[in-house]
């Protein structure tokens, strides 16, 4: 079985989620209250799901992987609406928002490194 605390992967989406919720924890005015909740939820979703797959055969590894990008995809999009609805810091959330994208390279290597496992 697979340690997840072992992949640095993990270890990336796990200090990101925790810089995410950091960036986000001032701003808990009640309208964006639901914006910044749904970018802290997505980010503890890729962990999580890099976690649970992880003690799964390579294809259902591989099947969470893909949800976890999901998830990262999804905190970019809510980054992005921050940013252009002026919630965030420009300069805060381009530097998230780079650091999720560098995420999703490194799930997508990992997922590509299984793939060839498998076949």
């Amino acid at each position: 079985m697979r340690n997840y605390e072992n992949f640095t992967v993990w270890k990336t989406a796990r200090d990101l989620a925790v810089e995410l919720h950091a960036a986000t924890n001032e701003l808990d005015e009640s309208i964006k209250h639901d914006l910044f909740n749904d970018i802290r939820r997505d980010s503890v979703a890729v962990m999580s799901n890099i976690a649970i797959g992880s003690i799964n055969k390579n294809p259902v590894f591989i099947n969470y992987l893909t949800k976890a990008t999901g998830h990262v995809y999804a905190c970019r999009s809510k980054v992005e609406l921050a940013i252009q609805l002026e919630w965030l810091h420009e300069e805060v959330g381009r530097e998230l928002d780079e650091k999720l994208r560098q995420l999703s390279y490194m799930i997508y290597g990992l997922q590509r490194s299984l793939k060839e496992r498998v076949a």
